[in-house]
């Protein structure tokens, strides 16, 4: 029901209004019954929260699945490929001595 101070303008019945929904009401002249479109649909708004905990479930369960494999050493074929590459490109780090300069004599 929509009124201006005491007089009703116009009924409507079964309104169902939803969060963040747009919504157009048309107001016959007279003051008979309200015409409610619905240009935009309302939405969920705990939508967003439920896909985002869902992606951060997922991207946790790859980081312990990656560390699962990289512990039982089911990587060993991806960690040779790697260091070829590596090699290949030029890019491969030698372990040095640890050499202590003594400036005292």
């Amino acid at each position: 029901m929509l009124s201006f101070s005491s007089e009703v303008v116009c009924e409507a019945e079964r309104l169902h209004l939803g969060e963040f929904g747009v919504y157009d009401i048309g107001v016959q002249p007279g003051g008979g019954q309200c015409q409610v479109e619905t240009p935009v649909e309302p939405v969920n708004a705990n939508l967003a929260i439920l896909y985002c905990s869902l992606i951060l479930i997922a991207l946790g369960l790859v980081y312990h699945g990656i560390l699962w494999a990289i512990k039982k050493r089911y990587t060993e074929k991806v960690e040779k490929i790697y260091r070829l590459a590596r090699r290949h490109i030029g890019y491969q780090v030698h372990k040095c001595r640890n050499i202590h300069l003594n400036t005292r004599n």
